[in-house]
């Protein structure tokens, strides 16, 4: 048994093992191209017997996908109940002996060349070996009924899909330490110390529903649960954009609603769930039907994609319309109205755990005149990297769909303050 702590050692322990094997079984979260691991496991191609590469967050390389797409003895995961994370190898002998090479490390260029990783490599004639090496077996054909093949068509949908990830990716790589309440200096993305052990981007569907479901209740709530009452708001706009897509067709009260600027009867009171856009200058132009803040939110398509330019032509124009007024938590507030799919409205009661929990730089978005850039890129391409918004769509359970539906902007029922003591 032998400890692999350096890229070095990582590299050495993986030539020695393949070279002389005769059958390869193994499982690696992601995959990439371009490396010495990567080039021996190509020229060994043939003594595969079952590999599977997981493909979360579009981190395997597309160019592995296409190079071992047509081999029956290399399947895909693509989706499994939380994120595919294995890292393991065996590598089977003629005198029945083998190797298994067991840590952190994925098939990647950063884990063989430059990472800090933790991995052991284990022979069958170590201590307890046998034993290990049934348990290792029963879990690889485990995920191998998970695994698929992909076909040619697929491949092209990952290859275009994981070139839309690459901004975002990038972006999450280069995050940088931020302090935590007490003084320490963590990496925003080290899980073990956010959000009671688990981090949003982190966040399996199954666990980020849970966390929406047991939100604190609130004097406001009126009897309801925080989820029921949020719903209701989240739906009632949903239909109301359904109806009409221009915001200035709706009527007066229901605009005032979509703003969080109704407060007369117990109902306007409960759309005051995700912030408001006040009671000021912003909040009489809605009052008055001012055209320039339809033309802004129409500019956001109530379904189907929504680009950055469209949203940054939205920020623009309300900037330029109400340049005394207009802050990130009204502009976000109308965002996650119409767009709860997509969107967070982020203001004071919800700002510090969201940057906390997502990695963002709060300074950015304390900036009330270039709050634009840096909600994108702090916040929603953060959003839409995690597990949890990227999980399939639930099936047979309504409140699992309708949180679904509106799963960006129910991320204020992880961070509203008060909900982390």
């Amino acid at each position: 048994m032998r400890f692999l702590s350096t890229p070095t050692e990582l590299s050495d322990a993986f030539r020695e093992c393949i070279e002389f094997a005769v059958r390869i079984d193994g499982a690696v979260a992601w995959a990439g191209v371009g490396f010495e691991g990567y080039d021996l496991l190509w020229q060994h191609r043939h003594k595969i017997r079952r590999l599977l590469v997981g493909i979360h967050f579009f981190q395997t390389h597309p160019d592995f996908v296409e190079e071992f797409l047509n081999l029956d003895t290399v399947r895909f995961v693509l989706r499994s109940d939380g994120i595919f994370h294995p890292k393991v190898f065996c590598f089977h002998y003629r005198n029945d002996s083998w190797k298994c090479i067991v840590g952190s490390a994925n098939l990647t260029r950063s884990a063989f060349e430059t990472n800090d990783e933790a991995a052991v490599l284990i022979e069958s004639n170590d201590s307890g070996a046998f034993r290990l090496k049934e348990s290792l077996q029963e879990a690889i054909d485990k995920w191998w009924r998970r695994g698929a093949k992909l076909t040619p068509r697929q491949a092209a949908w990952y290859r275009e899909e994981w070139k839309r990830a690459r901004p975002a990716v990038s972006k999450l790589q280069k995050i940088r330490c931020v302090d935590w309440p007490d003084g320490r200096q963590i990496r925003p993305l080290d899980f073990s110390l956010l959000v009671k052990n688990k981090g949003p981007l982190n966040l399996s569907w199954d666990e980020f529903l849970a966390r929406v479901k047991n939100e604190p209740v609130y004097p406001i709530n009126d009897g309801g649960t925080p989820l029921s009452e949020r719903l209701h708001v989240l739906a009632w706009c949903r239909e109301a954009f359904g109806r009409s897509e221009k915001f200035g067709d709706l009527k007066q009260g229901e605009r005032r609603r979509i703003a969080g600027c109704a407060k007369k009867s117990i109902e306007d009171k409960r759309f005051l769930w995700f912030g408001s856009c006040g009671s000021g200058m912003l909040a009489k132009a809605i009052n008055e039907n001012e055209g320039r803040i339809s033309r802004a939110l129409d500019l956001i398509p109530s379904r189907g994609p929504v680009s950055r330019r469209q949203c940054e032509d939205f920020a623009v124009l309300m900037r330029l319309a109400f340049p005394e007024y207009v802050q990130m938590a009204s502009a976000t507030r109308l965002l996650a109205m119409k767009r709860s799919d997509l969107f967070v409205c982020v203001n004071n009661m919800n700002t510090y755990w969201i940057c906390q929990l997502l990695g963002a730089r709060l300074k950015l978005l304390q900036r009330p005149r270039t709050w634009w850039d840096p909600y994108w890129d702090e916040i929603i391409e953060r959003i839409q990297a995690s597990a949890w918004w990227n999980s399939d769509r639930p099936k047979h359970d309504e409140t699992a769909m309708a949180v679904w539906d509106g799963r960006a902007a129910l991320l204020d029922a992880l961070c509203y303050a008060g909900t982390n003591d």
